[in-house]
């Protein structure tokens, strides 16, 4: 009993960590298109 409930906290840990570490890397690549995005438009709206 006790076995099992340690195997489904491990395995329930590592599901939270691995959806975690896939949502920060999405989270993070936004950020970096979205500063992109609004450095392109200034140098647009600069330009002319």
């Amino acid at each position: 009993m006790r076995r099992d409930a340690a195997s489904i906290r491990i395995q329930k840990h590592a599901h939270t960590h691995f959806a975690r570490k896939a949502y920060l890397q999405v989270y993070e690549s936004v950020i970096v298109i979205q500063t992109g995005l609004r450095a392109m438009a200034a140098r647009n709206e600069h330009r002319f």
